[in-house]
This record gives structure tokens, C-alpha cells and sequence, in this order.
């Protein structure tokens, strides 16, 4: 099974993903995107935040592109 990266990019944010998760495909890996996504905005709702102005950007085992997801919006394919 592939490894996707899961980095969390946007204003003053730069959190890479340096091991990755191992996924069974590219719908697998942009589920586990969108989890965590929510997870993001979950968290700042719980501190009282607003939700980051961030990305998830989903890189495969080449380290090429294959998805950003805005937090709390939908998924754009690169």
C-alpha cells in the first residue's frame, strides 16, 4: 500500500508531514484528509478559534501533489 503525506499549509502555517501515513489509495488517502480537516476545525472551535486559514495538502509516495483540501471547505484536485 502507498504513503501519502499529509501537510497542513496556509497563513503562518507550515506543519510538514515527514513520515506519512500509509493509505490503500488516493480516495483512501483524501478521506483521511478530510478527517483531518475536521479535526482541525474541531479543535479550534474547542479553544474558541476560528478555524485556520490552512490547507491540507495531500502528497503521494513521489512526494508529487494529488489533492488540497481547504479546511472546512471542499477538496480541490491539483
Amino acid at each position: 500500500m502507498p504513503t501519502y503525506f499529509f501537510n497542513v499549509r496556509g497563513d503562518g502555517i507550515d506543519v510538514p508531514d515527514l513520515t506519512g501515513r500509509v493509505c490503500d489509495d488516493d480516495s483512501a488517502a483524501r478521506a483521511e484528509a478530510e478527517r483531518l480537516a475536521a479535526e482541525l476545525v474541531e479543535t479550534a472551535r474547542a479553544v474558541g478559534a476560528p478555524p485556520p486559514a490552512a490547507s491540507v495538502e495531500v502528497d503521494d509516495e513521489a512526494l508529487r501533489p494529488i489533492l488540497v483540501l481547504p479546511v472546512g471547505e471542499g477538496a480541490v484536485r491539483c
